[in-house]
């Protein structure tokens, strides 16, 4: 497993000791993550990208460079 390094210096003496509970804030706080996502997906997916249809015709360098940014790079 590996070791988290945070450079705010107040951090780790706040869940010194206290493992289990920093267990739960952080599952809480991983859950709020995947809700935020999820909002952030469909934000794009249902709303930004039919926006952006617009411009299919009326300016098409402009829709192909937002249809590349779109593009989900992993490496």
């Amino acid at each position: 497993m590996k070791r988290a390094h945070f450079k705010h210096k107040g951090f780790l003496p706040a869940i010194n000791g206290q493992p289990r509970e920093y267990r739960i804030k952080s599952g809480v706080a991983t859950q709020e993550l995947d809700a935020l996502f999820d909002q952030a997906d469909d934000l794009l997916n249902n709303r930004l990208d039919n926006l952006m249809k617009i411009f299919v015709n009326r300016n098409p360098n402009f829709y192909n460079g937002y249809e590349k940014a779109r593009m989900i790079v992993d490496y």
